[in-house]
């Protein structure tokens, strides 16, 4: 395979990169206590706890979500000269989505802003470098029954074109479907302005907002509950709740890295009604 190295351009690089801990700091710094909800959401990185990440040695890593100490989702800063490998996570995939510097992956492959890597469990690892140091989503899990991707695969997700999804304003990259064990990642933008209809997925999700800013909405016990996000922005939602709705607004073009551990379709759920 292969992969040349790109970069986006000096405005998206700047909202990868810099801008998303800046957004943080402003975040932590000038928000108001906001809505709350029996499971993770209207949260941002710069909450997360701090953990030792005995697979990433030397690093500093902050658990987004964790289901047990082996699985999980972190936010990981990579110092400048920085190595390690994969290989230290044996028995689990691993998924890497960069927000800012370069990742090297293997020994001539290299990721850049917006670089995407899944690494499937069962092989024998490779080498990961980061020279300049660099900022990196990492997400750990077991193998899933039925998977079918067994490969690495390993993006420039500005390459992809953006893919409507029915909605004005609204689009995807699909970064990883399997249709085995019917995972899938994939990044989702709105834009300003953008009306979004109530919608439920049958299965749990997992959100962080990369770029932008907006105000996005829950339906918690019927009721919708409209909280900001800046980047780093997160949400672990549950299967089954509705979510989005006229009642959100898009400040800034937003874009969210997502994630489903299984695809099952969307529900149609009706109004939550007003917050």
């Amino acid at each position: 395979m292969v992969f040349c190295r790109c970069h986006l351009s000096h405005s998206l690089a700047a909202r990868f990169s810099g801008g998303f801990f800046l957004s943080l700091v402003l975040l932590a710094a000038c928000a108001a206590p906001g809505p709350s909800a029996p499971y993770p959401a209207f949260i941002t990185a710069s909450d997360a706890p701090e953990v030792f990440l005995a697979e990433l040695p030397g690093v500093r890593a902050f658990r987004l979500a964790s289901t047990d100490r082996q699985t999980g989702h972190y936010l990981v800063e990579l110092p400048v000269a920085w190595n390690g490998s994969s290989a230290a996570s044996p028995g689990k995939s691993v998924e890497i989505f960069v927000l800012a510097g370069d990742l090297s992956v293997g020994s001539d492959l290299v990721l850049g802003p917006a670089g995407y890597a899944y690494l499937p469990p069962g092989g024998l690892g490779v080498e990961l470098r980061a020279y300049d140091g660099a900022r990196i989503l990492y997400r750990l899990d077991e193998p899933r029954p039925g998977a079918m991707i067994q490969t690495p695969i390993l993006l420039d997700s500005t390459l992809l074109d953006w893919q409507p999804t029915g909605t004005d304003g609204e689009s995807i990259k699909e970064l990883r479907f399997d249709p085995g064990s019917q995972q899938r990642t994939w990044l989702r933008r709105l834009e300003p302005g953008t009306t979004l209809p109530w919608r439920q997925s049958l299965s749990s999700t997992e959100a962080i907002l990369v770029s932008g800013a907006l105000d996005y909405a829950e339906c918690i016990d019927g009721s919708a509950q409209v909280g900001p996000y800046l980047p780093g922005g997160y949400i672990r939602r549950p299967a089954d709740v509705p979510h989005g709705g006229p009642v959100s607004a898009v400040r800034q073009e937003s874009i969210w890295l997502q994630h489903e551990s299984v695809s099952l379709g969307a529900g149609q759920p009706a109004d939550c009604g007003s917050p």
